[in-house]
């Protein structure tokens, strides 16, 4: 989406680069993102597909384990959406970044 966006190689790496890094804290790779953390990095795990990546990947880790103790490390990085709604989201967010990619690239082309 970067690359059809921004004019230039160079430019849509770095910015690519600094969404990755802003996912990752939406994510809780270096932040927590339980409820008791600030408003920004809460915002951030709302915008973040990897967020809901993780959260998806944590459930089939503790998939099998018992229902206090899925529930227990779940909550303590802040992962309460479910397999349903965060394979939702993440679509969603492929489609939208798919389509704002399309739309750069049909004004672009106008040009």
């Amino acid at each position: 989406m970067m690359g059809c966006i921004l004019p230039k190689f160079d430019i849509a790496q770095i910015v690519a680069e600094l969404f990755v890094i802003m996912f990752g804290m939406g994510a809780g790779f270096l932040q927590n993102t339980s409820n008791n953390s600030n408003i920004l990095i809460q915002f951030l795990s709302w915008v973040s597909p990897m967020h809901y990546a993780c959260e998806l990947m944590l459930r089939r880790i503790l998939e099998g384990r018992s229902e206090v103790v899925k529930d227990q490390i779940l909550g303590y990085f802040g992962y309460d959406y479910g397999n349903t709604t965060c394979v939702l989201i993440l679509l969603g967010f492929w489609f939208g970044y798919t389509m704002i990619g399309w739309a750069a690239l049909v004004l672009r082309g106008k040009d």
